[in-house]
C-alpha cells in the first residue's frame, strides 16, 4: 500500500494494516474469536493472516474481514462499529483511504 508526496513514497505492508485492523477488532464488543486470535494461530503456522484480506486500488484499499459474533448482540450494531472503528484507526494511522470495509460473519458463539 502507498502513499506518495512531493518529498518521496510510503509504502506499507499487508502485515502492517493487518495489526491496525486487529487493534479495531481487539477494540469491538461482540466479537468472540474474531480474526485476531484465528489470525495469531494460523499466523504462526502458514506466515499468513487469516480473517483479514487488503485489496489495493488506485484510490485506496478494500478490507474484507472474517468474524464470529457473540450470541445475543444485535448483529447490525456490532458489524457498524466495527467498520467505523477499522475506517478510524487505519486512516488515522497510516493516512490511507479507506474505500469500503466488508465483513462477513462466519458464526455466532454462544
Amino acid at each position: 500500500m502507498l502513499i506518495q508526496t512531493g518529498l518521496g513514497k510510503t509504502t506499507f505492508s499487508k502485515e502492517t494494516i493487518s495489526k491496525f485492523v486487529s487493534m479495531a477488532l481487539d477494540m469491538t464488543d461482540g466479537l468472540v474469536l474474531s480474526s485476531t486470535y484465528i489470525g495469531s494461530i494460523t499466523r504462526k503456522l502458514t506466515g499468513n493472516t487469516a480473517g483479514i484480506e487488503l485489496r489495493e486500488h488506485d484510490k485506496g484499499i478494500d478490507i474484507h474481514l472474517s468474524i464470529i459474533v457473540q450470541y445475543g448482540m444485535h448483529l447490525h450494531e456490532v458489524c457498524r462499529e466495527l467498520q467505523y472503528k477499522v475506517k478510524d484507526i487505519v486512516e488515522d494511522f497510516t493516512g490511507l483511504t479507506i474505500i469500503s470495509i466488508h465483513l462477513k460473519i462466519d458464526g455466532i458463539i454462544l
